[in-house]
């Protein structure tokens, strides 16, 4: 385990979230490119990296547990994260997977409240991070950051309005439609055959709500219908159109 000066800082709760399997000084031309630190100028950027680790992490390791102090920004690079949440009746929801560019734990830390999610690694993934602390002097010193952190947090809002909007009314393979798509929106990797995304049927589960018999169920007929090639941890989706005009009901 190797890391910079800045890990030092709370050695132990550190290590408690996550096992680092390397750490380094992050590449400053990849976090410009995302948009919580797009159109940065020079000097806002370089007091960016000045405290930014970038970590090296393998799929079912945590960042963070539902509950936990607020006290890292985390901005994947690479990877896939998954985002859950355990609701009061012990039921456990998927909401987001996170990939290249998304930033996990922006409104826990800007309004200070804890971590309402739970943020585990879901295909092996390399986070850029920096402390609470850290981050609150960097949006008081750069207004641009905050205005993107603003933006990102409406980001996230935006889709959480949406989501409500779509269960309403839905039948259940509408629901799992619009899932798959969202997920291969949000994760999904362009191969030959089609998009992959990373998910089992219990994710689907988790996310819409829908018993894990009915997945199976639509997935199975799906696969009949060659819209999709349905793995134990990932999905295919051959057909996306077909997808879409299955999520509006057609």
């Amino acid at each position: 385990m190797r890391g910079s000066a800045l890990i030092v800082e709370e050695p132990d709760r550190w290590m408690k979230k996550v096992t680092m399997q390397e750490a380094r000084r992050a590449n400053p031309a990849r976090i410009a490119e995302t948009e919580l630190f797009r159109d940065l100028d020079a000097g806002a950027l370089k007091s960016v990296m000045a405290c930014a680790v970038e970590t090296s992490a393998r799929a079912g390791e945590t960042l963070f547990h539902q509950g936990d102090d607020p006290d890292r920004l985390y901005l994947v690079t690479s990877g896939v994260v998954k985002l859950s949440q355990i609701a009061p009746n012990g039921a456990q929801h998927v909401l987001r997977l996170m990939s290249a560019g998304d930033v996990i734990g922006c409104v826990a830390v800007f309004n200070r409240f804890p971590y309402p999610v739970t943020a585990s690694v879901a295909e092996d993934a390399v986070v850029v991070s920096w402390a609470e602390p850290q981050f609150r002097h960097l949006m008081e010193d750069h207004p641009a950051l905050m205005t993107n952190a603003l933006r990102t947090v409406g980001t996230r809002t935006q889709e959480f309005v949406a989501r409500l909007g779509e269960v309403n009314g839905a039948s259940a393979e509408q629901k799992v439609a619009r899932a798959v798509l969202r997920l291969a929106r949000q994760a999904g990797i362009k191969e030959t055959a089609g998009v992959r995304v990373g998910m089992t049927r219990q994710d689907l589960a988790d996310m819409t709500g829908i018993t894990y018999f009915t997945i199976s169920r639509v997935l199975s007929d799906w696969k009949r219908q060659e819209l999709i090639e349905a793995g134990r941890h990932d999905i295919m989706i051959r057909n996306p159109h077909a997808l879409l005009r299955l999520s509006d009901g057609d």
